[in-house]
């Protein structure tokens, strides 16, 4: 569970919800908006299940596929006793593929609630609960490793991509590889990978053994690329098509 507060509200993310989630009284028995991540991007089933209750949520609760995510929007007041309690004004219920962990990539954006959910980023209004603005994101792989604010708008470290991405989901530039930084086998630190410093950004390819500095700005300050690297794009450079675009960035 991840809570934070956003100006006047109090949003408390919640993963991965089981049947007995439901069962134990500390979610509503119905949510005032549901919303599942499809290829299109995020989706209101409501028309679809006007009557969606959290116990037909509970039936997909637990699936091998899906996970259901919960999203909690609370104010704070004085209970009966005098003490301060969250009181939760809305719930949304978000259905997103198991490999989707909303609450880890959440943050506060202005006066809404940033949500990266894969390659899908979007912003939900806080004072209404609804979803103001999504777009899709053309990533290497679909392992999103961290999120980072920085000033108003997003580092985004994907497996092979970094994103700068302001406020209103627009994109200000794109590191891509045509290699992962992540080593195969787990355990590795995403913080030794990813380094926010006060005037760039410190990309560390453990699977390959590159160095690479950013500025935010989105320009290249330095790039130290290994022996194997190396011995790789001389080994390219021989092929008629050869084109091997190793690390560069977009700009928008």
């Amino acid at each position: 569970m991840k809570r934070f507060k956003i100006k006047d509200y109090w949003v408390t993310l919640t993963d991965e919800l089981l049947p007995h989630d439901f069962e134990s009284g500390s979610f509503r028995p119905y949510y005032d908006c549901v919303l599942e991540l499809r290829e299109e991007g995020l989706v209101a089933i409501q028309d679809e299940h006007p009557e969606f209750q959290k116990a037909d949520w509970a039936s997909c609760a637990g699936s091998r596929f899906y996970g259901c995510d919960d999203i909690q929007i609370g104010k704070e007041k004085q209970n009966e006793e005098g003490e301060t309690e969250i009181e939760i004004i809305r719930e949304i219920g978000l259905k997103v593929p198991y490999y989707v962990h909303t609450e880890k990539f959440a943050c506060p954006s202005g006066n809404n609630l940033f949500l990266a959910l894969d390659n899908v980023l979007c912003l939900i209004d806080l004072d209404t609960g609804e979803l103001v603005k999504q777009v899709a994101i053309d990533r290497y792989v679909s392992s999103l490793v961290s999120v980072s604010p920085y000033q108003e708008d997003f580092i985004l470290f994907y497996d092979g991509d970094v994103f700068r991405v302001a406020k209103d989901l627009s994109i200000r530039w794109h590191i891509r590889r045509q290699a992962l930084f992540i080593p195969d086998k787990p355990p590795y630190d995403s913080e030794s990978l990813l380094r926010m410093k006060s005037d760039r950004i410190c990309l560390t390819d453990e699977y390959q053994g590159d160095y690479y500095e950013v500025s935010y700005d989105g320009e290249v300050l330095k790039i130290e690329e290994s022996d194997f690297t190396l011995a790789c794009k001389e080994k390219e450079r021989g092929r008629k098509d050869f084109e091997f675009l190793y690390f560069w960035i977009e700009r928008y």
